[in-house]
């Protein structure tokens, strides 16, 4: 599985926690070289961590009669560690708008739940375990203190390569003198 893909799936449930919600928030894939400044719209932000081969290759080959040709497939499985958090806009003394920890922790549990994990392993990725929720403050552009609290979410999949090698047919046997 691509990051294209994993990122794919993962907007596509953070967007659906979204508006079952009633957020209306960008998601935007940080660390982007196109992006500069803060959004002045409250935003979760996502980007990948790292990512862990688990185990061993496997190798599985298959025949095809037909076209005389043996295709080899190697899969690994792999760890995704990626960090999801929120920036959203605080008015000092209105109770009424969600804090982004409340965001933050709103969408780790929707993404966890039954339902999404349903989702994706019928698209072929597994969540592992959402760890590490962090609430870190900064100074904002209005000398205000601002949290931006995030966590890490690992997913499983796998990667896989596959290459076809032509049927040998005749077999040239040749004596070396040694």
């Amino acid at each position: 599985m691509k990051d294209v893909e994993i990122i794919a799936l993962m907007t596509d449930q953070i967007e659906v926690a979204l508006v079952a919600a009633s957020y209306n928030y960008l998601i935007v894939q940080s660390n982007q070289p196109t992006q500069q400044g803060t959004p002045t719209q409250s935003t979760i932000f996502f980007h990948k961590l790292f990512e862990i081969p688990y185990g061993f290759p496997a190798t599985t080959q298959i025949f095809n009669s037909v076209n005389q040709i043996l295709t080899e497939t190697t899969e690994q499985l792999y760890e995704s560690h990626w960090q999801i958090s929120a920036l959203v806009n605080q008015v000092p003394g209105d109770t009424t708008t969600p804090t982004a920890s409340d965001v933050v922790n709103y969408i780790q549990l929707w993404l966890s739940s039954r339902t999404n994990l349903r989702t994706f392993v019928t698209n072929g990725m597994g969540m592992f375990r959402i760890r590490r929720s962090e609430n870190q403050y900064f100074d904002n552009d209005k000398s205000q203190y601002q949290a931006m609290p995030n966590f890490e979410i690992i997913f499983s999949h796998k990667n896989s390569v596959s290459s076809s090698i032509p049927f040998v047919t005749t077999v040239d046997g040749k004596s070396y003198v040694i």
